[in-house]
């Protein structure tokens, strides 16, 4: 198993990053490996929304579609999602916070934790660098679609 967290702060008020980086229709943009997403059922986004994922981060060429769930969804503020039809068993949390001397300007947080017990201890060491570098991406990706404009 491996937990990692990649942040950084965007020149976004929380309100308009989060409406963005939480609506999946917006995912395929800032979602590295993402080429569409689905919303399975009715009604707005909460927590045990489904969406399907045409994807795959590691290799967008050999995408396929994955259910992801959502666990925690509280709008404006942090939403977290699980998949276990993956290669790995994995969950994100994707969180927005004010920072209070900086007017206008959010914290991005992204926390990825996988489930990869027993795979070689030499393995693991680059799927933990791939899922920081993927949330990496995804934070560079959110500011440079939001603080232009």
């Amino acid at each position: 198993m491996f937990d990692v967290t990649s942040s950084m702060e965007i020149a976004v008020s929380r309100e308009k990053i989060a409406a963005f980086a939480m609506d999946p229709a917006n995912f395929p943009q800032f979602m590295e490996g993402v080429k569409s997403v689905e919303k399975k059922g009715e009604g707005p986004m909460g927590e045990r929304s489904k969406v399907i994922m045409d994807a795959n981060p590691g290799d967008p060429k050999k995408s396929k579609p994955i259910t992801y769930t959502f666990i925690l969804y509280t709008p404006g503020y942090v939403m977290r999602y699980k998949y276990l039809d993956g290669t790995f068993p994995a969950e994100t949390t994707v969180s927005f916070e004010e920072i209070e001397d900086k007017p206008n300007v959010t914290l991005v947080k992204i926390r990825t934790k996988e489930q990869i017990e027993g795979l070689n201890k030499v393995v693991q060491p680059f799927l933990k660098s791939a899922a920081k570098g993927n949330n990496d991406k995804m934070l560079q990706k959110l500011k440079k679609l939001l603080e232009r404009g």
